[in-house]
């Protein structure tokens, strides 16, 4: 009623306004739809203020996309790909969009100077890749690390104390063992084969060569640009100035994303939308917070996402509820306070997950909620059902340092936690009986929310990883698919059409206040530090350890024990 009433209101202005607007469209549609990638994309939110213009998202890209598949006055769509970083689920992702858009007819052509593995990926989707003369093609296949820090910790005086269970969890061995076990060995080479054959079979698919070519030509790279034509991994060698010069004398009349789906989703009248809640899970999982980091790009903290949630309960308009879970994990109490938030919110609405890069670990015990579709990349990193838990030792750091140190300490365990104590025999064992306590409470909620039996989700967890496809065939997601099939699995959820439109909003966006306190904080030097530190392959495991993270005061931990890039 609400909406006629406004509707009414402002007819008199929209309406004739409509009318010149649709008018100048039918007489001089757009024609292509010209997208530049750039920099760090994120799902819902960009963190760029609400004053930028055309702030772009995958979401954004998504649903834009969507949009174009039916229309028949766009002829083509041009991407230009300028140091993109976005991992290979959320690629594949938009390599999925693009071909979806060939399919219908569209002429798609991704541009670029250089190509790495995942920006490569996203363009096979694409009928047209041009590579700058000059450009390299930087795709070799897939290769994973692991970086092992007992060495260096035992020269500053470091004694970490790590207890696992699940004989695939290997977060212990990154700072309590000297080389990684078979188990980890085993795991980390079937991980790595499977995305490689996936590679093979997206280059088969959009490059129209048999499989040991594509092997082969991968085993010759990085490749300059000639050589990648030659072997057949892209079309045409020409700059970016060259291709806008020929592209401007076709006259042909360009739009941005922004403004494209605003056009094709305005109505003449109103129309109901269906509103969907989206929480996300970003980074790292901690107990304590609540200021601005809390819910942003590197951690959420349970305060922050359970306070979501409550205020979701009150909103009667919200319809269903899409989580977007990108998380390797962190703290157990924090991920299992989530988990319990979550199922409670399940029983009122709708609910279904989308896995993008990574939901591993604690990750992906948020996302185990019983009844919830959950929805995988192939792509995605995701499983790693199992329990670490220790400590760091100091003592002999403190005496290389010159700090001396007394505990006075009355009980048998008041040292427990001490980090100048390390465990007894007996300490070890409660903690060992406290993470098997653990990993059983892991299991049997992950069973339960999919429906499986406790062993045989204990098969497949045992602290594994695996990519989104290998997780599929072992029932621990529903599908395969990204946003673009998380939007339809919410209509089918909601019993509502395919085309039916829905309102988004997002509950875990950083507020504005946030925002700008963030930026100031950047713009004075705070939180640099820490990017500085980031930026170093080699040190990101140990600062993303518990000695340095949100959750430094816990004792047990669901984290994947690496990070998977592939920018």
């Amino acid at each position: 009623m609400l909406r006629w009433l406004w509707w009414l209101l402002i007819a008199p202005v929209r309406l004739p306004w409509l009318a010149l607007v649709t008018l100048q469209e039918r007489l001089w549609p757009s024609r292509v739809l010209q997208v530049r990638l750039k920099g760090p994309l994120a799902d819902f939110d960009d963190d760029a203020p609400p004053w930028s213009r055309n702030p772009q998202t995958l979401f954004g890209l998504v649903s834009c996309f969507a949009l174009a598949e039916t229309d028949p006055r766009l002829r083509r769509v041009v991407l230009f790909v300028d140091e993109l970083r976005t991992g290979l689920a959320r690629a594949e992702e938009l390599r999925a969009a693009l071909a979806r858009l060939v399919t219908s007819g569209k002429e798609v052509t991704v541009v670029a100077n250089q190509l790495s593995l995942s920006t490569y990926w996203l363009s096979l989707g694409a009928s047209r890749i041009v590579l700058a003369p000059v450009g390299e093609l930087d795709v070799t296949g897939v290769a994973s690390g692991f970086s092992l820090y007992k060495g260096l910790l035992a020269k500053v005086g470091v004694h970490a104390q790590m207890l696992a269970r699940g004989r695939y969890k290997s977060m212990r061995e990154v700072f309590a063992a000297d080389e990684i076990s078979d188990a980890n060995r085993e795991m980390l080479e079937q991980l790595t084969g499977d995305l490689y054959e996936q590679l093979v079979e997206r280059v088969v698919e959009g490059r129209g060569m048999d499989a040991s070519s594509v092997r082969s030509a991968l085993d010759a790279g990085p490749l300059r640009a000639k050589e990648a034509q030659r072997l057949g991994l892209v079309d045409e060698l020409e700059y970016e100035q060259q291709l806008r010069a020929n592209w401007k004398r076709s006259k042909e009349r360009t739009v941005s994303p922004a403004r494209y789906a605003r056009r094709k989703t305005r109505s003449w009248f109103p129309r109901r939308r269906h509103k969907v809640a989206v929480l996300e899970v970003s980074g790292a999982i901690a107990t304590s917070g609540g200021g601005p980091r809390s819910l942003g790009r590197r951690s959420t903290t349970a305060p922050a996402f359970v306070a979501a949630l409550r205020a979701l309960e009150e909103d009667k308009s919200v319809k269903a509820i899409l989580l977007r879970v990108d998380s390797p994990g962190g703290s157990a109490l924090a991920s299992d306070l989530m988990w319990q938030a979550l199922s409670a919110t399940k029983a009122q609405r709708p609910f279904v997950v989308s896995m993008a890069n990574v939901a591993a670990s604690g990750g992906y015990y948020v996302a185990g909620v019983k009844g919830a579709h959950v929805l995988a990349s192939p792509c995605t990193i995701t499983g790693s059902i199992g329990v670490v838990a220790g400590k760091f030792e100091l003592s002999e750091l403190y005496g290389k340092l010159g700090i001396g140190y007394e505990l006075i300490a009355r009980g048998k365990n008041a040292g427990y936690h001490s980090p100048l104590q390390r465990w007894s025999d007996d300490q070890l064992a409660k903690l060992q009986a406290d993470i098997d306590a653990l990993y059983e409470d892991f299991v049997s909620k992950m069973a339960d929310g999919r429906a499986l039996s406790f062993e045989a989700v204990d098969a497949v967890a045992q602290g594994r990883v695996w990519t989104g496809r290998q997780a599929a065939s072992h029932q621990l997601v529903d599908t395969l698919g990204g946003l673009r099939e998380a939007m339809d699995t919410v209509r089918r959820e909601l019993g509502i059409s395919p085309d039916a439109p829905l309102q988004w909003d997002s509950l875990t966006r950083p507020s504005l206040l946030n925002r700008l306190t963030l930026r100031g904080m950047s713009a004075v030097g705070l939180g640099r530090v820490d990017d500085a530190l980031q930026s170093s392959p080699a040190l990101r495991p140990l600062l993303d350890s518990p000695f340095f993270d949100d959750y430094a005061e816990e004792r047990l931990w669901l984290r994947l024990p690496f990070d998977v890039r592939f920018d």
